[in-house]
């Protein structure tokens, strides 16, 4: 699935269009540059990109605002507990698959499987 950013003409060469569109975060998550410009190269490298903090430093909201500027992408949230199960993040096994024809078969609609964009959040 190829991502097209919204806002920044596609004739852009591929710097130029980076650059605008951390400009434009860096807008909106002041003193945030240095995270800003690590997650779009993580998202631009296909890469992942772990980022600790205290509450309160944008973390959710740096994941939102990158989603918001890529058209069609698909993102999966969680908050995570100590009782969060592979199920709630890769999807649930289908028990009527697996008992009529012993298939280990999982439904992987609206799991992290399918997003372009995870942002698994209180990672302990």
């Amino acid at each position: 699935m190829a991502l097209q950013v919204y806002a920044v003409p596609a004739s852009m060469a591929l710097l130029d269009r980076f650059r605008a569109v951390q400009a434009d975060l860096n807008t909106v998550l002041v003193e945030r540059e240095s995270t800003v410009e690590l997650a779009l190269i993580a998202l631009l490298s296909r890469e992942h990109f772990l980022q600790l903090g205290p509450p309160g430093v944008a973390k959710s909201m740096l994941v939102d605002q990158l989603h918001a500027r890529i058209t069609g992408a698909k993102r999966f949230k969680k908050l995570l507990s100590a009782s969060t199960v592979p199920d709630e993040l890769i999807g649930p096994v289908d028990l009527i698959e697996y008992t009529e024809s012993k298939r280990w078969v999982r439904h992987h609609q609206r799991s992290i499987i399918e997003a372009d964009i995870a942002f698994l959040d209180e990672v302990k």
